[in-house]
């Protein structure tokens, strides 16, 4: 992947496309172009012309270049060469970032994109899990890609259908607990590891609190007495769940009233006197349920000054 290093200055870039607008950045003599074009994409039944720019002034040597298309994940177009008079012709699509760096004098390794099982879980009888990978390279070279069972339960007996392959089948997931497979991507020359961690469970699973917090504010000040509570929940039985706020701990002579317990979100009030105020969320499925805190700090208006 190319991309602006840390300690680069930017430097003047101009565009004459309407459409396109253009940063450069240089370090160590070598320069970095980002061509960004924000058009809207058109709808699907029209044909989409790419914004064609010419870069002039490019210091002579390699350049890698890739894109990201809307919300697609980044692709490498290949290795192009500036030659003595600094041109460099490129086609930017709407909606789009495309990035022109040097290369480097040595081989660049693949960059894995994604790497993932299908279901990302499974709960016992099930035992199948889909592996699979994708990658993109610099040079464009020739990616394989070999699959491996690193780490499983005691008892369990995992395979790989096609170890070989981007895409593969693992079976023997019979075992409950986590199982470790690792893909490694290599392009010939360079090769890079990532590990896809499958759980599999046995009977029902509590509900997961992803995240617990306040906000709007965050620290309330008085004479501001309200905050609003919220979070993030899942269960990986994809059982329905439901949400119980309560005031835990107070300052004395609080008053703290929640307008919606029974909610995923509520505005906590009445937090009138200085001090911490501890709320507890329990979220509960068809039979287990997972409590997290959420602390929220009242300061006075002159605390907040100093």
């Amino acid at each position: 992947m190319h991309y602006v290093r840390p300690g680069a200055v930017r430097i003047q870039a101009v565009s004459d496309a309407p459409a396109v607008r253009a940063l450069a950045f240089v370090q160590k003599g070598r320069t970095t172009v980002v061509l960004i074009n924000n058009t809207p994409p058109r709808q699907p039944a029209v044909e989409e012309v790419p914004q064609p720019v010419a870069l002039r002034n490019l210091p002579p040597g390699d350049y890698g270049v890739c894109r990201c298309v809307e919300s697609r994940p980044y692709e490498e177009l290949g290795v192009r060469t500036v030659g003595a008079d600094g041109s460099l012709a490129v086609n930017v699509p709407a909606d789009c970032v495309l990035t022109i760096s040097p290369q480097p004098d040595k081989n660049m390794p693949p960059t894995a994109v994604e790497w993932k099982a299908e279901p990302s879980f499974l709960k016992t009888p099930a035992s199948r899990v889909r592996l699979s990978a994708t990658a993109q390279d610099p040079e464009l070279d020739r990616l394989s890609y070999s699959w491996s069972v690193t780490t499983q339960p005691a008892g369990a007996n995992a395979t790989l259908a096609d170890p070989q392959s981007a895409t593969t089948e693992a079976s023997g997931l019979t075992a409950s607990g986590r199982y470790v497979f690792t893909v490694t991507i290599g392009d010939g020359t360079s090769e890079v590891k990532r590990d896809v961690l499958p759980n599999v469970y046995t009977g029902n699973q509590p509900p997961v609190l992803i995240d617990v917090h306040n906000r709007l504010p965050v620290l309330v000040t008085l004479p501001e007495s309200t905050t609003c509570l919220s979070a993030a929940t899942s269960d990986p039985d994809g059982d329905i769940i439901s949400h119980w706020w309560r005031v835990k701990a107070s300052p004395a002579g609080a008053k703290v009233v929640l307008a919606k317990q029974g909610g995923r979100d509520t505005k906590a009030s009445g937090l009138s006197v200085a001090g911490r105020y501890v709320f507890e969320l329990t979220v509960v499925d068809r039979t287990k349920f997972t409590t997290k805190e959420v602390v929220v700090a009242v300061q006075r208006t002159g605390d907040a000054a100093q």
